[in-house]
């Protein structure tokens, strides 16, 4: 299947609200694309089972974690470092997003991968050395919750799966079979598939004839819209307005969701840093700047021969050492 034949796939599951599911186990079945409501009856249940669990004097989170920090199981520089791990992606997902150069951005991606892995193996670690915690019984509850409420046995989405009783009746194995199945399910709608999904000619088109309006479009309140269908419903309203500040995008870029997402953000990026003087005058002053760069915003590299000579010398990078030595100071 093309990824266009995905993304209308996909499409279609959002528009109708459910997606299908077959199970060896269980047959055919269909997941609920939730919405606000169902999510904050699961919030309820939740925070009440969180509740009923401290009251009855079961660790919480930080009651575990100063434990294994006393022993020395778990070091305070290891919990100190996680969060500055944290912190730096924040900080690194800001520089990502406020880049106007495109090998700038995959530099920031590298970076943020790397730090990511570190927070993955430190959790991984942490989270073996605390055992069971109250929130942890709490979050299993939560899994579990959106599980029946998101199960149904026919399309029409009246009556659930399993019952409360006959769910914790399962089988171990029959459990886990179902949380594999939906694991699948939510791994196949998030932001990016959202964006695609978006900026794909099948929905743009149908999404410019309903007049900026939600309910034209679906079919019904706002109210009782998935969380799916809100979300790209948002995504378009606002690539719709960034594509009519860029009415000359090439071709091969129109017709990627990939390249016109990257695209779309380079530029808008690129004017919130310039404003329009460098579209004036050429890119001649993008230090450090790729053959790739001035391709995606659709400038002429006029270039700067000083600057060229540099950067051919070291290897298409300059510290902020060269640049202050080139400037004289």
């Amino acid at each position: 299947m093309s990824s266009v034949q995905q993304y209308r796939q996909s499409f279609s599951e959002i528009l109708v609200g459910y997606s299908n599911c077959f199970s060896k186990e269980f047959g055919e079945f269909y997941i609920k694309h939730l919405n606000n409501l169902d999510i904050s009856e699961i919030n309820y249940h939740s925070e009440f089972y969180l509740k009923e669990i401290k009251q009855k004097n079961i660790p919480t989170f930080e009651d575990k974690l100063k434990t294994i920090i006393n022993d020395g199981t778990w070091k305070q520089d290891e919990e100190n470092k996680l969060k500055d791990y944290k912190s730096l992606i924040f900080t690194y997902e800001q520089n990502k997003s406020n880049q106007h150069l495109k090998s700038q951005r995959d530099m920031w991606i590298g970076e943020i991968e790397k730090l990511e892995k570190e927070i993955k193996e430190l959790e991984y670690k942490r989270e073996y050395l605390l055992g069971d915690y109250a929130e942890k019984f709490s979050n299993k509850k939560h899994n579990e919750l959106h599980v029946l409420y998101s199960f149904y046995k026919e399309k029409e989405l009246k009556n659930k799966l399993f019952s409360i009783n006959e769910f914790e009746n399962l089988e171990h194995e029959q459990v886990k079979e179902l949380f594999g199945l939906f694991s699948d399910y939510i791994n196949r709608f998030n932001t990016e598939i959202f964006q695609k999904i978006a900026l794909s000619p099948f929905f743009f088109n149908l999404f410019n004839l309903s007049s900026e309006n939600a309910y034209h479009f679906y079919g019904k309140p706002i109210v009782q819209l998935s969380f799916y269908q809100i979300e790209v419903y948002s995504w378009a309203g606002k690539f719709r307005n960034d594509l009519s500040n860029y009415p000359h995008i090439p071709p091969e870029i129109m017709s990627n969701p990939d390249k016109l997402i990257e695209y779309i953000e380079l530029n808008n990026n690129y004017k919130k840093n310039f404003g329009d003087k460098e579209q004036e005058g050429g890119g001649g002053s993008l230090v450090g700047a790729k053959k790739e760069d001035y391709e995606m915003l659709g400038i002429k590299a006029t270039g700067n021969t000083k600057l060229d000579e540099q950067l051919k010398k070291k290897g298409g990078k300059l510290s902020m050492a060269d640049l202050l030595k080139m400037s004289g100071e």
